[in-house]
């Protein structure tokens, strides 16, 4: 076992005090997203934006307003528990708010939800390192991805962490994040970045963690749930790994899921590392709940994505700030359907 502990000499009083303390068990909630891709407004079935008259028939899943009406009746029906809200990248691209705000709009939108962490994906490149550095100089929460190198001329600076480390409930929870290897071919990071290896990446950063102590690690990724299984889950003293990129919708009741949530693999370490992915385009909050014994070895693990459908009522705020953001989209609408 990768993770281990080991008592000295010790007498039979300080065994008798230590033993409640000793094997008391932390429970963990995390709520995920991923691959949001700049669905600010809700969608349909189709996954596109959502018409006024689909939304009168109540066929509307996700968009900012009612992902934020979920974290939050999620969060208090937590309340006084210990809860990490989680991203796991490609916010960037995807709508016209994109195009028209370039991750302004989306930067404002999540700093409502109070992310503890992000991981950046592929797409947060697609404007180069400048689209990036402007959503980093807006986001009110730390950006982690391990393999994300930026050079000195860069403008992401240092702001990109390969790692942080949480007080979550008096425990320490590191978060290491990383991106796809093969961001430079699918987007355009530019000279003055570099993507390293994941895995290599995710590794070293760990075992920084370890070095500070920190026995509880999770692994916010944006490689997709494939190579999560294969590799990043098999990775020495990952405990979790929370993913994103494929746009996988994991679940235990849902027959078009991909597999499981969350998905248990074997760690060479001898223990099991629960994987989760919420889908895309916040149709879906994932909503995982794992126990971890005084060692940091998690117990067991268990949950499933919550569909946000019309049952969640739009956060009156974020629906009336969505509606000033959208006022020279709809002119450009506008412009696109008289033309045609």
């Amino acid at each position: 076992m990768t993770k281990s502990f080991s008592f000295g000499l010790l007498t039979a009083s300080m065994l008798t005090l230590s033993a409640g303390a000793a094997f008391a068990d932390y429970e963990l909630n995390i709520l995920h997203i991923n691959d949001f891709h700049s669905r600010i407004e809700s969608i349909n079935k189709f996954d596109s934006t959502c018409s006024a008259e689909e939304e009168g028939k109540k066929e509307c899943f996700g968009g900012a307003a009612r992902l934020k009406t979920a974290i939050d009746q999620r969060r208090q029906a937590l309340s006084g528990k210990n809860v990490l809200l989680l991203n796991a990248g490609d916010n960037f691209q995807g709508s016209l708010f994109y195009t028209t705000y370039k991750g302004a709009a989306e930067a404002e939108l999540l700093n409502l939800m109070k992310f503890d962490a992000m991981t950046v994906g592929n797409h947060e490149f697609d404007d180069s390192e400048d689209g990036l550095a402007t959503f980093l100089d807006k986001v009110q929460f730390p950006v982690v991805t391990a393999n994300v190198k930026a050079a000195a001329a860069s403008k992401l600076g240092d702001r990109i962490k390969p790692s942080l480390v949480l007080d979550v409930g008096g425990q320490k929870i590191g978060v290491v994040g990383a991106v796809t290897n093969d961001t430079p071919e699918l987007s355009s990071p530019g000279p003055n970045v570099t993507i390293s290896d994941d895995v290599q990446s995710i590794t070293s950063a760990v075992q920084d963690l370890k070095g500070q102590g920190v026995n509880k690690i999770i692994a916010l990724t944006h490689v997709g749930y494939p190579r999560d299984l294969a590799l990043i889950a098999k990775i020495p003293d990952v405990d979790i790994v929370v993913g994103g990129h494929s746009h996988s919708l994991l679940s235990n009741t849902d027959p078009k899921a991909e597999g499981p949530y969350p998905t248990l693999v074997d760690n060479p370490g001898g223990y099991k590392v629960p994987v989760v992915q919420a889908a895309s385009y916040s149709k879906y909050l994932g909503d995982l709940v794992v126990n971890f014994d005084d060692n940091g070895v998690v117990k067991d693990a268990k949950g499933d994505p919550i569909l946000i459908d019309s049952s969640f009522t739009p956060d009156p705020a974020v629906v009336a700030r969505i509606a000033e953001l959208a006022k020279p989209i709809d002119e450009l609408r506008k412009k696109v359907i008289g033309s045609s």
